[in-house]
Formats: C-alpha cells, sequence, structure tokens
C-alpha cells in the first residue's frame, strides 16, 4: 500500500522516563538500546514505521537534565532541538501526580511551538489502582492543554496500538520520508557501538559507564560472510580501565560476549569481535572528541526537498551557447524525467491505449510510428517562456521479465531519483523505470571498494538494471551505466537543479 501520509514526531522527557523503550515497542524492533541507568540515550534516534498509508518517523531523544559537562550540553540541545520542526510532540512522564522541572522546561518549550502534543503516561503497568491516572491527568492538565492524554506501558505494550491511532491523526498529508525498508537512519558501525555501550551501562555500576564512549574502528564482512568488528572503549580515568577489563580480563570478556550476541541478532550473521579499552581524560568536556565519537549537532535533521535558494533564479543556458554544444547534460536529465510517467492528476489521466503511462500535458506523445515529438521542459529562458527539449528517451523495447516460483527478474532502464544509505555498505533506491515507474530497490554492498554496480546506482545515474523480486522487494542484481551527466555533477547550480527536478518527480511519479 503506497504511503499518504507521513511526519515526524518527537519523544521527549526526563532521564530514565522509557522514551527508548517505547520507541522499540512503538516499531516493534529495536533500534534505540534501553537501560535501567539515566541518559542511556545520548543522541537524537530516528525510527521509522510504516503502518497503513502512513509513515511515521519518531524520533528518541535523551533525558532532559541539568548539564555539569559539555557532552551534556549537546545532549540538552538535542532535546530542544527535537521539538522544532516537527508534526507532533509526545511528552512522556511518569504515573506521578506532580510537574517536575524538566516537564515544566519541556512544556513551556511546547506551548511556543503549536504543535499537537500528546501527554503520554508510561508505566501504567506500576499502578495498582488505574484511577490513580485521573490525579495525574488533571495535574497536568493544569500545566498545559495537551491535545490528547494516552496511559501505556512500553514495557508490555499496553495502549501502544491506541497511541499509534492517535498520532496517525497529526500526520499531515504528503510523500514517505524514507523508503520503506528503511527502521532506522543509524549506519551499523553506530549500532554496533551504542549495543557495546548498552552492555558497559548493564554490567558497570556508578559513574563508569557514563564515562565511556565506544569507537568502532573496523567493520568488514568476510567472504564466509563473518563480519569483524574492531571496537575501541574509552573511559576517563586509569582506575576505570582496571575495573572495565577486570580480574584476567573478565568484565571486558563479559560485556563483549554480551554485545557480540546482540550483534548477532542485529546483523543475522556471525561476529568476530575484538574489544580494547582505552583513557582519554575529560573526554566529556573536549568538544572535539565528542564530535569523533559520533555526537554531532546535525544528527537527525528532517529529510525533504533540499531546494537552495539559486535553484529559483536558475535559468536555461541561452539557445546560441546550446547551438554551440555547450550544454551540459541538464536538459537531458529534464528530458528523462519528464517523458516518463507520473500521477494522473497532474498528467490528466493514463495514455489512450498506452498501457497507463500519463504522461503530462507537456510530454512527447508517441506517432503510429514509434518517432517522439519534442518535449517542452520546465526550463525558462527569461524572454519565451518555456524552452524545447530535445527528442525523448532512448527507444527500448519493454523489460525483460522473467518469473520464478517465489521471485521475479525483471532487465529495464532507469534514472536515479532517489539513493539513501542503508547499513553499513548498502543504498535504497527510488527509480523512475522506464515501463513500469516508480519502484523502490535495495542495492546490497555497492557502497564497498570495487563493487560493480557502485556507478548504476548513483544519484541521478541513467542506468541499465536488472532487478529481481522477492516477496514483494526489489534488488539490483546488475547495473551498467549508460549515462552519469558528467557536465551536471561538474556544476553545482545545475547539479542542484537536476536533484531538485529529481524530487519533485520522485513525489509526482507512480
Amino acid at each position: 500500500m503506497s504511503i499518504k501520509k507521513s511526519g515526524m514526531i518527537s519523544i521527549v522527557g526526563r532521564p530514565n522516563v522509557g522514551k527508548s523503550t517505547l520507541t522499540n515497542a512503538l516499531v516493534g524492533e529495536k533500534v534505540a538500546i534501553v537501560s535501567n541507568k539515566p541518559q542511556t540515550t545520548r543522541n537524537r534516534i530516528c525510527a521509522i514505521l510504516n503502518r497503513g498509508e502512513s509513515q511515521f518517523v519518531f524520533l528518541d531523544t535523551p533525558g532532559l537534565h541539568k548539564a555539569r559537562t559539555r557532552l551534556g550540553d549537546y545532549m540538552v540541545n538535542v532535546v530542544k532541538e527535537s521539538v522544532a520542526d516537527v508534526d507532533a510532540v509526545m511528552l512522556l512522564v511518569e504515573p506521578i501526580p506532580n510537574v517536575g522541572g524538566p516537564e515544566a522546561e519541556l512544556i513551556a518549550r511546547i506551548k511556543t511551538l503549536g504543535c499537537p502534543s500528546v501527554l503520554v503516561i508510561n508505566k501504567v503497568d506500576t499502578l495498582e489502582h488505574k484511577e490513580e491516572l485521573l490525579e495525574v491527568i488533571q495535574t497536568y492538565g493544569q500545566a498545559h492543554e495537551f491535545t490528547a492524554v494516552v496511559p501505556v506501558s512500553a514495557r508490555t505494550g499496553e495502549g501502544v496500538e491506541e497511541l499509534l491511532d492517535v498520532l496517525d491523526g497529526f500526520l499531515p498529508q504528503g510523500p514517505q520520508l524514507f523508503p520503506e525498508d528503511m527502521v532506522t537512519d543509524q549506519p551499523e558501525r553506530q549500532m554496533m557501538a551504542e549495543i557495546l555501550r548498552e552492555k558497559l551501562l548493564l554490567c558497570l555500576d556508578k559513574e563508569i559507564p557514563h564515562g565511556t564512549a565506544v569507537e568502532i574502528t573496523k567493520f568488514s564482512e568476510r567472504d564466509d560472510e563473518v563480519i569483524e568488528i574492531d571496537a575501541t572503549i574509552y573511559c576517563e580515568k586509569n582506575s576505570h580501565k582496571g575495573i572495565i577489563i577486570g580480574k584476567g580480563g573478565a568484565m571486558l570478556k563479559k560485556v563483549s560476549s554480551l554485545a557480540r550476541q546482540d550483534m548477532e541478532r542485529f546483523m543475522g550473521t556471525k561476529v568476530y569481535l575484538q574489544t580494547w579499552v582505552k583513557v582519554k581524560e575529560n573526554w566529556r568536556d573536549n568538544v572535539n572528541l565528542i564530535r569523533n565519537f559520533g555526537y554531532r549537532d546535525e544528527c537527525g535533521k528532517r529529510p525533504g526537498l533540499k531546494i537552495t535558494a539559486h535553484v529559483f533564479h536558475w535559468r536555461c543556458q541561452p539557445k546560441q551557447q546550446r547551438q554551440e554544444g555547450k550544454t551540459d547534460g541538464t536538459e537531458r536529465i529534464l528530458e528523462l524525467l519528464f517523458c516518463h510517467r507520473t500521477a494522473p492528476g497532474i498528467s490528466g489521466g493514463p495514455a489512450e491505449g498506452g498501457g497507463g503511462s500519463g504522461l503530462p500535458s507537456h510530454a512527447p506523445s508517441r506517432s503510429a510510428g514509434g518517432r517522439d515529438s519534442a518535449p517542452v521542459c520546465a526550463g525558462h529562458d527569461g524572454q519565451k517562456g518555456y524552452v524545447n527539449c530535445p527528442a525523448g528517451p532512448p527507444s527500448a523495447d519493454r523489460p525483460e521479465i522473467h518469473r520464478g516460483a517465489d521471485e521475479m527478474h525483471m532487465r529495464t532502464k532507469a534514472l536515479v531519483l532517489r539513493a539513501v544509505d542503508y547499513k553499513e555498505s548498502d543504498k535504497i533506491l527510488t527509480l523512475l523505470t522506464q515501463e513500469s515507474g516508480k519502484l523502490t530497490a535495495s542495492a546490497r554492498g555497492c557502497r564497498k571498494k570495487g563493487s560493480p554496480v557502485a556507478a548504476g546506482v548513483q544519484l541521478l545515474a541513467w542506468s541499465d538494471l536488472v532487478l529481481y523480486e522477492y516477496r514483494g522487494r526489489w534488488t539490483v542484481k546488475e547495473a551498467s551505466t549508460e549515462r552519469l551527466f558528467q557536465g551536471v555533477r561538474d556544476d553545482l547550480e545545475r547539479l542542484a537543479l537536476g536533484c531538485y527536478f529529481a524530487e519533485v518527480t520522485e513525489l509526482l511519479a507512480v
């Protein structure tokens, strides 16, 4: 089912209130680490759920607390920024009839935004009498008029479906923000580091685990599909290093063993894990080290149309330059975009006898002889309005299709409209195929050095692809580049224009 609604929803609250546990319960998978210690989450975690015609993008945030280090300042800033530019905010609280300092600060920030807000009362499974919720609801109702109030238990799953029903009403109409195969925007390397840090929080006491950071220095897959991971654990004191290693290395062995088991479950294959412990004194107050360990301000920015201001001022090259052969290929990209099927509301409906291709009114129409008339693109010359583009895309037969019992192979030409990094070495592509319209496909291992499909799955590449479908999901098996439009890639302004039209086409294509 196609996505018709999508939106971003922040989950905020004080430390250890259950934000990460709720995030995992909402998406049905473990995408955020959890522990019984406060300040477990340090970064903004993006979790994605496709439910019916809706795509939910949940932002799990650190707990709002009084910062005592530069790392603490970063975590507080992440919380404050996470309630901006979202479609709804969930304030997660415990079933206690008292509005504390962190809750009051978050409520004050929510009031300034004016977006829908939901009071989510967690841990209701700990209440002996449900009537106690009435006092909690009344107390928070005096502090802010929430759009909705939903009691849940993130641990047991009670009330989670009801919460999703409420949140669904806040999602605006629009296309999906992330490809359907993604459940989180975290790279595999970052997930492995977080899993190891989770086990440090589980096995160590007091301040020691809060002063640790994990860096994955090696992440590679062997020919036998075993993943080799080298991880370095950083701590702030030599005395802490000794405790982390333990007598005869017992503690480090325990932490590594528990982490390896979770890593294998997440990756779905065997993992060979090696760990080291090093000392970086006061790293939590060192801005450079904080950034090196992956805590960056740009984490979790909203995806969508990346339109730069100069795009709106772009003009097609003068006619003289085009005649002199100085065109860089931008028109060719536009031609490929506008000569493919688009949404019926834009195109005026399916083309007669053409298998439902639905071309826009300015796109070429096929004559009986199969030749294309010159399309008109959305480029503006500043004087004569719209300018003509060259002839349509290369003629090609319908794609070769081979069907098996459980899978289907298809060969087709396609333009890459979007390429999103996924896991450690994969990409999820949005393709505009010549005959089958818009498709989503995964390109496994395309980011590895020497990958044979790497060139053909680049953004804006016009490629000859062999795709196979298994259980409703397409995967790139082969990719050979027909044209890369190097003239466009070498010019920032025209590259921005090409990306803009690719994004617009993705929104309109069927």
